[in-house]
């Protein structure tokens, strides 16, 4: 939180998102199915013997196999013009350089140590893959190896 007092327009900025803040309502969630349905879904969601994935057109959801999703995302893994076996963690990288950063604005009183606690990761974690799906660039884990998607 920026120091009060040092600049009006930030403390009046702070007033108003503070009030703001406190008069906010928390509204329940309207369902579009029964509870009937909702139990069902939460059974569906529980069983691991099934994986059930958004489709990558239409808003729809597609309900797998879980042994044959996994098989899928393996045999899509292993498609050296999509994906590549990365010789180490890129995040790694990343994350020291947040740090450097981040210490550096502690340092120079920037930040707090509470907003640098906040801001830095305790530690890193893989992204994952969402067959069905096209997305950005991004690293991907499976048994233990690192993938990276080429893009396209």
């Amino acid at each position: 939180m920026p120091p009060v007092g040092e600049i009006s327009c930030i403390d009046v900025f702070l007033k108003y998102i503070l009030e703001e803040l406190a008069n906010l309502t928390v509204i329940p969630p309207r369902y579009n199915c029964s509870k009937q349905e909702r139990l069902a879904i939460d059974k569906l969601k529980k069983d691991r013997s099934i994986t059930i994935k958004p489709s990558d057109k239409g808003g729809n959801m597609v309900v797998m196999d879980t042994e044959a999703y996994k098989e899928m995302c393996l045999t899509i893994l292993k498609d050296s013009s999509g994906y590549e076996v990365l010789s180490q963690d890129p995040t790694l990288k990343c994350r020291n350089t947040l740090e450097r950063l981040l210490v550096g604005a502690r340092n120079n009183r920037l930040i707090t140590k509470d907003e640098f606690d906040y801001l830095l990761p305790s530690h890193t974690h893989f992204g994952y893959i969402l067959l069905f799906a096209k997305g950005p660039q991004g690293v991907v884990t499976s048994e233990g190896s690192l993938y990276c998607f080429r893009g396209g």
